[in-house]
């Protein structure tokens, strides 16, 4: 019977159950065929096929990735203040718009890109309801069959007469709209490529198999391959930037993201785009000390660097590069908007207001012993502390069609950073 080993496998790790482990199986088997059949596989097709398999890939299948029960717990999981500040962003880039074009009524729709369990799309259509500012339409881009079911669960509970409103679309809007795009937590799945600097030239990692024979096993391991011209190519924009990577250097890049960007806003005729996520400027993301890169693996709550354990059981995720994000964006005629911290975002859109009548309402109800408070603190300090959500997670915004300065940057700009 053939079995899969792995290298630098946790002690710690939790065991999986025999049902995910069998799924799991199937498939670590489609990837060594494919290795078989076509030789060492690129990274990013590796990662693509660990987390977004059609039927056996981390975000499109069964297990749960969010919360408790999965893997990591997002910002909008640990307090609602976060969708509804987001909210309030929303609602100036509404007003906004509309006083940009008083001639005609604007229909104002929101498109969001990979809506989890659907928390964030029903707090934030619940803080708009409550002043009655519901967008035309929810649109939601995703991609797993399990998670769109969840979504429209949880937002048919608490906004029974808004579901029809709710689209769930597997591209991105093929007809003229107008609104706001938000990504909470989206660039940082996208697929990456590794690369190591061997011998002072940048090498593709890719992925192979070794076989052993006595022990009837095989198991994934990197090789190393030639950088074609894309890779030379960004390799040698770090070098004209005056970055350096020292030799034996593992990290890297993003080149998906060029043409994961344009489709997104080749319909948008006038809004924008808040993209929140964790990552660096590139300087930072490419300081000589940083040799490992930002690539790491998460298996329930376990954050390690086996990233060949358990395909389709675990997440894989790099840090955002966010000088790449807004380089391209603006490249595409966008403008940009603002870059900043999550806390001076989050702040800068009314979140200690919040806070405050959050704490006066425990008050009235006669919170004993400062418990509800002492909870609530700990959860705002989840999503603002430096050391917590408020510094690791950036916010950058650009508009098409619109220019406006917005309230969520007024606080504190990161952009000279980029």
């Amino acid at each position: 019977m053939q079995h899969f080993s792995h290298q630098k496998i946790e002690e710690e790790l939790p065991i999986p159950s025999e049902e995910a482990l069998a799924r799991s199986t199937e498939l670590t088997l489609e990837i060594i065929n494919e290795i078989r059949e076509s030789g060492p596989m690129p990274f990013s097709r590796f990662f693509n096929l660990a987390l977004y398999h059609p039927q056996l890939g981390y975000y499109t299948g069964p297990q749960a990735v969010f919360g408790e029960a999965g893997d990591f717990i997002t910002a909008p999981l640990i307090s609602d203040l976060f969708s509804r500040s987001l909210a309030n962003q929303v609602r100036e880039i509404a007003s906004l718009m509309a006083s940009m074009d008083e001639t005609k009524s604007q229909d104002f729709d929101i498109l969001e890109i990979g809506a989890g369990n659907g928390t964030m799309a029903r707090d934030l259509l619940l803080a708009l309801k409550a002043t009655d500012e519901l967008p035309s339409r929810y649109l939601i881009l995703e991609v797993s069959p399990d998670l769109k079911a969840r979504q429209r669960a949880l937002i048919a509970e608490s906004l029974p007469e808004y579901i029809d409103q709710v689209e769930w679309i597997d591209t991105p809007p093929q007809a003229a709209w107008n609104g706001v795009i938000i990504a909470n937590e989206v660039l940082d799945a996208l697929t990456v490529e590794r690369f190591k600097i061997h011998e002072g030239k940048p090498h593709y990692i890719d992925v192979d198999i070794e076989l052993d024979d006595e022990n009837r096993s095989v198991r994934f391991v990197s090789r190393l391959r030639p950088a074609d011209a894309a890779l030379q190519r960004f390799y040698q924009s770090l070098l004209d930037k005056g970055y350096t990577l020292l030799e034996g250097t593992e990290t890297e890049y993003c080149p998906a993201l060029e043409s994961w960007l344009p489709p997104l806003f080749e319909h948008l005729e006038k809004g924008v785009a808040l993209f929140i996520d964790y990552g660096y400027d590139e300087r930072e993301y490419y300081r000589p000390e940083r040799t490992t890169g930002t690539l790491i693996a998460h298996y329930k709550h376990r954050a390690h660097e086996d990233f060949y354990l358990y395909p389709g059981l675990q997440d894989l995720t790099a840090n955002v590069n966010f000088t790449q994000v807004a380089t391209l964006l603006v490249e595409m005629g966008l403008t940009f908007l603002g870059y900043t911290a999550q806390a001076y975002f989050l702040m800068g859109n009314g979140l200690q207001e919040m806070v405050k009548a959050e704490q006066e309402a425990l008050a009235e109800k006669g919170d004993k012993n400062d418990i509800g408070w002492y909870e609530l603190s700990q959860k705002v300090q989840q999503l603002v502390h430096p050391e917590e959500m408020g510094e690791r997670f950036k916010v950058l915004a650009v508009g098409k069609n619109f220019d406006e300065a917005l309230q969520g940057f007024a606080l504190y700009d990161y952009a000279h950073h980029l």
